[in-house]
C-alpha cells in the first residue's frame, strides 16, 4: 500500500506542475539533460514520453531550431517583419531579372530587409541570391519551384528556409549558367533548412560551402539519374565543403546511383583556393535515412563519401543513429580524416559496409554482402554486430583495437573470414565469432598482436597465422572447431618469435588442437574433443610446451536457512580449490568484497536479497585451472514485504543562472542520492524526477547517485518531484525540490572611439556577454539585439558568434558625442545600458 501511495502522489504532482517549456532529453549512462525554450502554454503537448521528448504542438510554425530544440517563433531579433509573396508574375519586382552579374540578386531599391518573410509560390527557372537574414517559405502546400535555386550568401546569416518543394531537371540556369542546385549556402552560417522536399535529376540537390553552425533538418532530398551506369552514377545528393559545426539530422536522402552525402573538394565557380584551405570539421550526421535505392550494385553509389584533395585533412565527423541502406558502400572515409565517430548506425543491404581510418566504430549493426569493415590505422572497433557471407573485418594498417564485437560470417568458402590481418599492433579482445574461417593473416611481417578472451566457433581453423611473426599472444580464448574432419585444427601459427599460446580452451575433432613451430610458449591450455591428451594434441612439442591439462573450474551453489549463498569451487575431478581469493558482482556491479575459499573450497556470501544475478570470480592464481571464471546465479530468496528496508532520498534545492543552450552552453547537474535505512547507497535503482508532466527516468550509480543535467534557458522557479517507487527489497521514498533559474548578469562593453571627420568608415563596436551557468567566465550573447543611439539616431545591430556587433554611423560634424548602448534583456540575460564617447575631429 505504501508503494501504491507514493506512486499516486508522484503521478499527481508531475501532472499538476505547469511550466511552459519544450525539451530535448539526451540520456548518457546515468546522466540526463533537460533543455528548455518558451512555447505558448495553451499549445503544449506531450508526445512520445517513452523517448523523454517534448515537442510544441505548433512545431510547424517554428522558424529556427538548433540541436533538436524548438525555438520561439516570436524572435526578439526581428523588428516589425514584413511578408512578401513572390511568383513568376512579380519576381522581377524584387529580384534582378536582367542578364549580368546582378542576375538573381535583390534589386537595389528593394524594401526587403533583415527579418522579413519571403513566401514563394509557383516559379520556374528562377534564382534567389539571398544576402539578408530572411525567413523563406512557401505560399501554400501546392507551391512548386521548378529548375530554381535558393542561394544563401554573405549577409544571410540567421536565415530560415522551410517548407519549399523543388523539382529540378536542369543542369545549369539558361541565363546565368549557375548550376541548378536547389539550395546552396556559401560563406554564411546559422542557417536553418527545415522540412523541404527536393527532387533533382541532373544535378546536386543541396550544397554547403564554407558554412558554419547551421542545421539541415527533416528534409526529403533525392537525386535520380535515369542514365546511371556502373562507371558513373550522376551527381551526389548532398555536398559539404569547407564547412564546420553543422548538424544534418532527421532527413531522408535518396540517390538512384551516386553518392548520397559527400564531403567534396569543391564546386565549380564558387570554390576558391581559399576555400580549399578551410577544413571541414565537427559536422554531425544523425538520425537520417540514407538510401541508395537501386544503387547497391553500382560502383559509384557510396552513401556517405569523404573525399579530400590529398593535402588538407577533413576534421571530425560524427555519424550517429542513421539507417544506411541499398548502397555499394555504406560509409567511405579511408584517409586524411582527423577523426570519424560512427556510432549506433544500421548499415544494411549494402554491397560493402564501412571503410575508415582514425575512427571510432561502435554499436553499429552491419549486414552486407561482401566486406563489412575495412580499417586503416588508429581505429577502435567496438560492440558492433556484423553479419556477412564474406569478410567481416580487414585490417590494412596499424594500431587497431577490436573489442566486444559479434561476428556472424555466413559464407562457406575461402572468402568467409571473420578477421583478416595485414599489419601489426592489433588488439582483438572479448569478441564472439561464428564463422567459416576465424582469424587469419596475410603473408608479411606482423607483430605485437594480442588475441585474448574471444569465443570462436569455426568450421575451419579458428586462428591461422603465417608469415614472419613476432610477439603474438593468443591467450584465454574459447575455441570450438566443429567440423568433424580430422584435418581441421584450432590454432595454426608458423614463423614466429617471442610468442605464446596460453590458458585457452580448445575443442576440435582434428588431429591437432595446436600446430606451431619452435620458439613459442604453449602453457596451461585445456584441450578437448578427439585430442584429449596434451602431449598428443600439439605438434612440434618442445621444451616450452607444458601444463596443458584438461582441468577446469566448476561451481556449486546452495543456500542455508538464513538465505546466505554457499559457493563451492572445485576442479573437474571434484577436488576442492582451497585458499583461492574470490570476489563477486551483484547484477554486474562489483561488491568490492573479497573472500577466501576454505579447505572445502567454499565461501559464504551473505546479505543478498531478491532476485539477482550473482557472478563469482576467482582473482588468485588460477593458471592450472583454465576455463570459465565466472557464473551467473539467480538468488530466489525474496524478503517479505514487512521486512523491506526503508529508503530515503537526499537532494537539495538547486540554483543556477539560465543556460544559453542553443549556442553550446551546458548547465550543472541536479543530484539525488538514494540510501537505505542504514545510510548505505543503493545502486542500479530507478529514480524518477517529475517535471512539467514528464517523469525522467534515472538509474543510480555505485554511490546511489542519480544526476539530471539542467539546461533551462528561461529564468524562473521550477519544481522537481523526486521519487523511488520501491521494489521487492526496499520501500519507496519521495521528496520535492525547488529549482531556481536566474537571469545571467550581463556585460555590455562599448569602447570610446575617435575618428577624423573625413573618415568614410566610423564604426562603433559593442561586446555583449553573459555570466556562465557553470564555472567562472562569460558566454557570448550570440544573436542578441543591441540598440546604439548617437546624435539622436538609433541603430540596431545583432551580436555575432564572437560576442561582438558593429554599427556604422554617418556623422561628419566635428565634436564629441555621447553614445548610449542598450540591451533590453530577454528570457535569460538581464538588461544593460552603458554610455561611451564618439569624438569626430
Amino acid at each position: 500500500m505504501k508503494k501504491m501511495f507514493i506512486l499516486i502522489v508522484f503521478l499527481t504532482l508531475i501532472l499538476s506542475m505547469g511550466c511552459s517549456f519544450a525539451s530535448d532529453i539526451n540520456d548518457n549512462q546515468n546522466y540526463t539533460a533537460v533543455n528548455t525554450a518558451p512555447v505558448d502554454n495553451n499549445n503544449l503537448t506531450v508526445i512520445n514520453t517513452d523517448s523523454n521528448e517534448l515537442k510544441d504542438s505548433n512545431s510547424e510554425n517554428q522558424l529556427n531550431t538548433n540541436n533538436n530544440e524548438i525555438k520561439d517563433p516570436k524572435s526578439e531579433n526581428q523588428l516589425s517583419p514584413n511578408t512578401y509573396e513572390i511568383t513568376d508574375d512579380n519576381y522581377d519586382e524584387y529580384f534582378n531579372s536582367e542578364k549580368g552579374d546582378e542576375y538573381g540578386y535583390l534589386l537595389e531599391n528593394s524594401t526587403i530587409k533583415d527579418g522579413d518573410v519571403i513566401k514563394i509560390g509557383n516559379v520556374s527557372k528562377k534564382i534567389f541570391f539571398i544576402t539578408k537574414s530572411l525567413n523563406i517559405t512557401s505560399i501554400s502546400d501546392d507551391s512548386l519551384l521548378t529548375d530554381s535555386i535558393i542561394f544563401l550568401r554573405e549577409g544571410s546569416e540567421g536565415s530560415n528556409v522551410t517548407n519549399l518543394h523543388f523539382e529540378n531537371n536542369a543542369i545549369t540556369n539558361s541565363i546565368s549558367r549557375e548550376m541548378v542546385i536547389a539550395i546552396t549556402t556559401l560563406n554564411t552560417g546559422n542557417i536553418l533548412i527545415y522540412n523541404n522536399t527536393i527532387s533533382s535529376i541532373k544535378n546536386f540537390a543541396m550544397s554547403l560551402i564554407n558554412t558554419t553552425n547551421s542545421k539541415i533538418d527533416h528534409n526529403k532530398i533525392s537525386t535520380y539519374n535515369p542514365k546511371a551506369s556502373a562507371k558513373w552514377g550522376g551527381k551526389s545528393t548532398f555536398l559539404i565543403h569547407s564547412s564546420s559545426n553543422n548538424i544534418i539530422s532527421n532527413n531522408e536522402f535518396e540517390s538512384s546511383a551516386a553518392n548520397c552525402i559527400s564531403f567534396k573538394v569543391g564546386l565549380p565557380r564558387h570554390t576558391t583556393n581559399e576555400h580549399r584551405a578551410i577544413k571541414s570539421d565537427n559536422n554531425t550526421i544523425e538520425n537520417n535515412t540514407i538510401n541508395g535505392t537501386i544503387g547497391k550494385n553500382l560502383a559509384m553509389c557510396w552513401l556517405i563519401f569523404v573525399q579530400n584533395d590529398g593535402a588538407n585533412k577533413i576534421g571530425t565527423i560524427f555519424i550517429r543513429n542513421n539507417t544506411i541502406i541499398n548502397g555499394n558502400k555504406g560509409i567511405y572515409a579511408p584517409n586524411l580524416v582527423e577523426g570519424t565517430e560512427i556510432i549506433n548506425n544500421k548499415i544494411i543491404n549494402c554491397e560493402n559496409g564501412i571503410e575508415v581510418c582514425n575512427a571510432k566504430v561502435e554499436n553499429n549493426t552491419i549486414n552486407v554482402d561482401k566486406n563489412a569493415i575495412i580499417s586503416s590505422k588508429d581505429t577502435i572497433i567496438k560492440n558492433n554486430n556484423i553479419t556477412t557471407p564474406r569478410l567481416g573485418l580487414l585490417i590494412k594498417d596499424t594500431n587497431i583495437t577490436i573489442l566486444n564485437n559479434n561476428f556472424n560470417i555466413t559464407g562457406k568458402d575461402n572468402y568467409a573470414i571473420a578477421i583478416e590481418l595485414d599489419k601489426s599492433n592489433i588488439t582483438i579482445n572479448n569478441n564472439t565469432i561464428n564463422t567459416y574461417y576465424g582469424i587469419a593473416t596475410r603473408q608479411g611481417n606482423l607483430g605485437n598482436i594480442s588475441i585474448i578472451n574471444n569465443t570462436i566457433n569455426s568450421e575451419k581453423s579458428a586462428i591461422y597465422m603465417t608469415g614472419t611473426l613476432d610477439s603474438i599472444k593468443i591467450n584465454e580464448n574459447k575455441i570450438n572447431v566443429y567440423n568433424n574432419q580430422s584435418t581441421e585444427t584450432g590454432i595454426v601459427i608458423n614463423g614466429t618469435n617471442n610468442s605464446e599460446i596460453n590458458n585457452n580452451i580448445i575443442k576440435t575433432n582434428g588431429e591437432y588442437a595446436i600446430v606451431t613451430e619452435d620458439n613459442i610458449t604453449i602453457k596451461n591450455n585445456y584441450l578437448t574433443g578427439n585430442t584429449n591428451l596434451a602431449e598428443d594434441a600439439i605438434s612440434q612439442v618442445n621444451e616450452n610446451v607444458s601444463d596443458n591439462y584438461p582441468h577446469r573450474i566448476a561451481y556449486n551453489f546452495n543456500t542455508d536457512e538464513k538465505g546466505n549463498i554457499i559457493a563451492r569451487i572445485f576442479d573437474n575431478k571434484n577436488n576442492p580449490l582451497s585458499n583461492k581469493t574470490v570476489t563477486y558482482l551483484i547484477n554486474g556491479t562489483p561488491s568490492y568484497k573479497t573472500l577466501v575459499t576454505d579447505k572445502d573450497g567454499k565461501v559464504n556470501i551473505s546479505d543478498i536479497y531478491g532476485k539477482v544475478n550473482l557472478t563469482v570470480i576467482i582473482t588468485g592464481d588460477t593458471s592450472r585451472y583454465i576455463g570459465d571464471k565466472n557464473i551467473t546465479f539467480t538468488v530466489k530468496t525474496i524478503r517479505k514485504t514487512e521486512e523491506r528496508l526503508a529508503t530515503k532520498i537526499v537532494s537539495y534545492d538547486f540554483n543556477q543562472v539560465a543556460v544559453d543552450f542553443y549556442n553550446g552552453e551546458r548547465g550543472g547537474y541536479f543530484v539525488a542520492q538514494l540510501l537505505d535505512e542504514n545510510n548505505n547507497p543503493l545502486a542500479n535503482k530507478l529514480v524518477q524526477v517529475g517535471f512539467n508532466g514528464v517523469a525522467y527516468k534515472l538509474i543510480t550509480d555505485s554511490n546511489g547517485l542519480a544526476k539530471l543535467q539542467i539546461n533551462l534557458a528561461w529564468a524562473g522557479i521550477y519544481t522537481f518531484a523526486v521519487a523511488f517507487l520501491g521494489d521487492d527489497d526496499y520501500n519507496g521514498s519521495f521528496v520535492v525540490n525547488k529549482i531556481t533559474i536566474s537571469k545571467k548578469a550581463t556585460s555590455l562593453v562599448v569602447p570610446n572611439k575617435r575618428y577624423a571627420s573625413s573618415s568614410k568608415s566610423k564604426i562603433i563596436t559593442v561586446t555583449l556577454q553573459g555570466q556562465k551557468a557553470v564555472g567562472s567566465g562569460h558566454v557570448n550573447g550570440v544573436g542578441k539585439t543591441v540598440k546604439v543611439t548617437v546624435n539622436g539616431k538609433t541603430y540596431t545591430a545583432k551580436i555575432n558568434s564572437k560576442g561582438v556587433a558593429t554599427v556604422k554611423v554617418s556623422i561628419t560634424k566635428k565634436g564629441t558625442y555621447t553614445v548610449t548602448t542598450r540591451f533590453d534583456g530577454d528570457y535569460g540575460f538581464n538588461s544593460k545600458v552603458t554610455t561611451s564617447k564618439l569624438t569626430i575631429v
